[in-house]
């Protein structure tokens, strides 16, 4: 059951949430009111979709995996799994929340080393089993390393951010954004030397385009190549 949570008004002097997206400072703030009150959940990702955007039909549970993806690597929530469940802590959750006569979690602890859990599970919520976590999270530290490849060789796309990249993977689920950075990077060296002057728009195209691709030659029972970033408009 959600729970009355207090909103500090540092929260928005948090530079590194204040560089993402909205809908991932709405879903950190849900975070909160699920949490117990020594700041636990379980990771389910459905019922935070439920909670945080039960109303926005736009927001689909792929992007709120995405987000929840983007809130660990922020090191916001620290994931772990223990006795059959999969969990969230809300990082310094008690530096944030006085809570008179708090009542004890009914979930299990977090671990000392919480970002050394190995451990399998799979939670019954829609948590993803600590293995599949490590792995995504390592995803997201290959998407974030290719994004600052591509931003610090054309300025142009520091405007671009990981929540960003999160949200077209969500819309196009099957094409990989470092693949799609990757030729970008490509694309901007050989032609178009960074005069873009709409880079997410860009971005979109390039996604766009890989998907149309993979449609054409799924169609036809073939694969779709990588690398083609020719009729692109902005």
């Amino acid at each position: 059951m959600p729970r009355r949570r207090v909103l500090d008004p540092e929260f928005w002097n948090d530079s590194e949430l204040g560089a993402q997206h909205s809908d991932l400072r709405l879903l950190y703030e849900a975070t909160w009111t699920e949490a117990d009150d020594e700041g636990r959940l379980l990771y389910d990702v459905k019922r935070l979709h439920r909670l945080a955007f039960g109303y926005n039909k736009k927001v689909p549970i792929k992007r709120v995996e995405s987000l929840l993806l983007c809130l660990i690597a922020l090191k916001k929530l620290l994931p772990y799994s223990k006795n059959g469940k999969s969990c969230l802590f809300v990082k310094n959750f008690s530096s944030w929340q006085t809570i008179n006569r708090p009542t004890p979690s009914k979930l299990p602890a977090p671990p000392a080393d919480i970002f050394g859990v190995t451990e399998p599970s799979l939670s019954p919520h829609g948590g993803l089993t600590p293995k599949l976590r490590e792995v995504k999270l390592i995803k997201v530290k290959l998407i974030e390393d290719k994004l600052i490849e591509v931003s610090s060789r054309f300025p142009i796309y520091k405007q671009i951010s990981i929540e960003d990249l999160h949200s077209l993977e969500a819309e196009f689920p099957e094409i990989s954004a470092r693949q799609i950075l990757g030729d970008l990077l490509a694309w901007e060296r050989d032609k178009n030397k960074g005069k873009t002057q709409r880079p997410f728009v860009r971005l979109r195209n390039f996604f766009k385009t890989a998907e149309k691709d993979r449609l054409e030659k799924e169609a036809k029972g073939g694969k779709t190549k990588r690398g083609k970033y020719s009729g692109l408009e902005e």
